[in-house]
């Protein structure tokens, strides 16, 4: 079995001689540095695998098209960001500013941040 393409991966580390990397199916594969083999495959198993560590929903975290760094080997820890949208009642979305920026002068008026166009993801911060 050789190697998929990068994108296949979410997060990779250098152990020894072994080059470990975690998949988009949640599956953790070592090859050997020096033989080019793989030593160890561990499979996705559902006894294991519960909300707080499937990674299957979840891409690298880029901040641009153009942005690659923590795609890159030498980066230890990888962000990612959940590929779906994280409902937020009213209550729950002002929590995340500030009270002033809330508050209002005239009786009709709307504050300036209930007007954006806002989306809620979750972040996880992974390392092998």
């Amino acid at each position: 079995m050789g190697m998929q393409e990068r994108d296949f991966y979410l997060t990779t580390r250098v152990i020894d001689d072994n080059f470990i990397a975690l998949d988009r199916t949640n599956q953790m594969t070592t090859w050997n540095i020096v033989t080019g083999k793989v030593d160890l495959e561990w499979p996705a198993s559902r006894r294991f695998i519960n909300e707080k560590n499937d990674y299957s929903g979840f891409n690298i975290y880029k901040y641009g098209p153009s942005h690659h760094s923590f795609e890159r080997e030498w980066f230890s820890k990888t962000l990612l960001i959940s590929k779906q949208e994280v409902p937020l009642s009213a209550e729950e979305e002002s929590k995340f500013f500030n009270s002033d920026d809330l508050v209002t002068s005239l009786r009709k008026q709307v504050p300036y941040v209930k007007t954006l166009g806002k989306k809620y993801h979750e972040f996880r911060l992974i390392e092998i």
